[in-house]
């Protein structure tokens, strides 16, 4: 199965953003699409942190 997320231009973001969807996944697939889905909501940043 595959739930993605928003696109980043930072590998750390991305990197970020798959921990958070790892840790989601604790709690079954409806966890992990609404993280997804709130991540694409999110505002990107597109200058490194």
């Amino acid at each position: 199965m595959c739930i993605r997320g928003p696109c980043r231009v930072d590998r750390g973001q991305a990197q970020e953003d798959a921990d958070k969807m790892e840790e989601s996944a604790k709690d079954g697939i409806k966890a992990v699409r609404e993280m997804a889905a709130k991540m694409k909501r999110s505002r990107i940043s597109t200058t490194p942190a």
